[in-house]
């Protein structure tokens, strides 16, 4: 069965895009997130550029979503719990090229040393016609934890994240699963990513406005007859 493991960390673009700067703006930050099952929930704070608000993203590996619709459709999937979330604050800094370049000279040290502290400065409390509106965070159980109940009959390698950036640390992470674990649990995590059914995957795609920032790896898990 095909598996897709999908993420925000890396990104496929050639242009300015590809830039970390960009993909800060683009996933934004999140504050006091959640973790799968750990109740009660409290509501995650989110820090963004007010300029760029899309449908999915990913701040610090988590998956959140913007409006009603996504969020009701993921919350029918098995092993899902779908969670308000909001917009704190918000900082107002050009998307463009020349923007984004301007703003990557001002940090040229490793990913941006200093960066995060900055934005935390220059971020002011969210307007009200932005903090009306819905965001949620979507907590999926862990494909360690879930695989405890299933017998693993293949591995996966799946691309490490931080590769480009820690060069000690092995290309692929070996992932044991099982085709039955994912049918019955359609959506979980590993590592950094959040791994998705082909029709979970689908569903989230529909709402992906720019797919080259995402990491999307399609992976082949063989069903053991």
């Amino acid at each position: 069965m095909r598996v897709y493991a999908v993420g925000g960390f890396s990104s496929t673009s050639k242009t300015y895009r590809s830039k970390w700067v960009y993909r800060q703006f683009f996933h934004g930050k999140v504050k006091s997130w959640n973790t799968y099952g750990n109740r009660p929930y409290k509501v995650a704070k989110l820090v963004r550029n007010r300029n760029l608000m899309p449908e999915v993203f990913f701040p610090d590996t988590s998956l959140f979503v913007k409006g009603e619709q996504l969020s009701k459709e993921l919350a029918k999937v098995a092993g899902v719990e779908v969670v308000p979330a909001t917009l704190t604050k918000v900082y107002d800094l050009p998307l463009d090229e020349a923007g984004i370049e301007m703003t990557a000279r001002s940090f040229p040290h490793f990913f941006g040393e200093g960066f995060e502290e900055w934005l935390e400065d220059i971020a002011v409390i969210a307007p009200s016609q932005l903090r009306a509106i819905s965001f949620f965070e979507v907590l999926v159980p862990s494909q360690k934890r879930t695989l405890e109940q299933y017998t693993a009959d293949t591995t996966c390698q799946v691309p490490n994240y931080f590769v480009p950036y820690l060069p000690e640390v092995p290309d692929n992470l070996l992932m044991p699963t099982c085709a039955e674990m994912h049918r019955e649990c359609p959506l979980m995590t590993f590592s950094n990513y959040y791994l998705c059914t082909e029709s979970v995957f689908e569903l989230i795609r529909r709402y992906i406005g720019d797919t080259e920032i995402f990491t999307i790896i399609p992976l082949d898990v063989p069903e053991v007859r």
